[in-house]
């Protein structure tokens, strides 16, 4: 203080370490001691969790798989599951899923799903070469070129070929549609097969996550965990609205924005846990962010909304649910999830599926009974 030497103050600085060095220094000195500590301390005081060098992880669900502890991922989930193509996909295309009427003399009619197509008529002489000999095709024409434009890299060809054959014999021998006819109509066919396929892949990742939520050993990795820390997002529009949040781990001028605004129930939620005495702080999760705590699907990834860390470093994830959703297949599927990676946390982890209103439960008491 006199000129040669430095006093710093570190978060570990008290008022009874200010009030010593104070008393041996003038009073005029003293009292600018004192601001630049009430200074520093309020600055230190709005610093977020995350600007003090605080850090968390979410554990992860990990899957065994061939004998190998890897991270749920619902393709790596798929991948292998022993699926064919065959046992999922029909293979009799009724007159209401594909239909051909022919018009002698004005061209066909095509008829996907209840959609009409108009294919105009056209002579020999305006067939490209390879369509030329339209009276001497065959079934294993349309078969190969089907096959080759339907390759799917996890549909092995051979089981490709004969779910098609099947297709074919059944147009053409139960609905005796001829095959010139299917010919001068297979790019349309080609995307009826095409939804079909993406269909029976939906119905086969299903049943695949349904037997990875049964039968496949689970657990939790806490060490290569969902690490949350300062700079994890780069947030180009955040929350700048009246509400004051106090316990953000990315601090309150870091928010990413909430669905429904302030008048939506989303950010009702948010301040439910804010306000909540046993959050140490909690973090707005962004869906589809790669650094963002998620959860497998049958068909994709669950981002959970909130992801909190308690005074206790239990870790409690919060999914929030409108009443229109809070019933639909994809909420209940979500919440399975969800149980399934608490009851693997060993009591480290906890999540709530919250509503607006469940059993005559407010969010905030949804949340306290969660936590005790």
């Amino acid at each position: 203080m006199d000129g040669k030497n430095t006093l710093f103050f570190t978060s570990k600085t008290t008022e009874a370490d200010i009030k010593a060095v104070c008393d041996k220094i003038t009073p005029v000195e003293a009292a600018s001691l004192q601001w630049k500590y009430n200074n520093f301390k309020s600055a230190e005081t709005e610093k977020s969790p995350a600007d003090k060098g605080e850090t968390f992880k979410v554990p992860r669900l990990m899957v065994e798989l061939d004998g190998q502890l890897l991270f749920a991922d619902p393709d790596v989930i798929f991948e292998h599951f022993d699926w064919n193509i065959g046992e999922y996909a029909p293979t009799k295309l009724e007159k209401a899923d594909f239909n051909i009427e022919e018009t002698p003399g004005k061209g066909f009619y095509i008829d996907i799903d209840g959609n009409r197509l108009i294919y105009s008529y056209v002579g020999k002489d305006q067939l490209l070469p390879y369509m030329a000999d339209i009276d001497i095709w065959e079934p294993v024409n349309l078969i190969l070129w089907l096959d080759r434009n339907l390759k799917q890299d996890d549909i092995p060809q051979i089981q490709m070929v004969a779910w098609l054959r099947k297709v074919i014999e059944h147009l053409t021998e139960t609905r005796k549609i001829a095959i010139p006819n299917l010919m001068i109509a297979k790019f349309a066919l080609l995307n009826k097969l095409h939804d079909i396929i993406a269909q029976a892949r939906t119905k086969a990742r299903t049943e695949s996550f349904d037997l990875f939520q049964r039968t496949a050993r689970k657990e939790l990795d806490f060490d290569v965990g969902f690490e949350f820390k300062k700079g994890i997002y780069d947030i180009p529009f955040p929350y700048h609205g009246k509400y004051k949040f106090t316990k953000h781990f990315l601090g309150n001028d870091n928010i990413p924005s909430i669905d429904g605004g302030e008048k939506g129930e989303e950010f009702q939620c948010a301040k439910a846990i804010d306000a909540e005495q046993q959050v140490k702080y909690w973090l707005r999760n962004i869906a589809r962010h790669p650094a963002s705590f998620r959860l497998p699907t049958s068909t994709d990834y669950f981002y959970p909304d909130f992801v909190a860390r308690l005074q206790d470093d239990r870790i409690l994830v919060v999914e929030y649910k409108g009443a229109h959703i809070a019933d639909s297949q994809d909420t209940k599927e979500k919440a399975l999830i969800g149980e399934i990676w608490e009851k693997q946390s060993k009591g480290m982890g906890l999540f709530l599926l919250a509503v607006k209103n469940k059993d005559g439960k407010t969010i905030d008491q949804q949340i306290k009974e969660k936590i005790l």
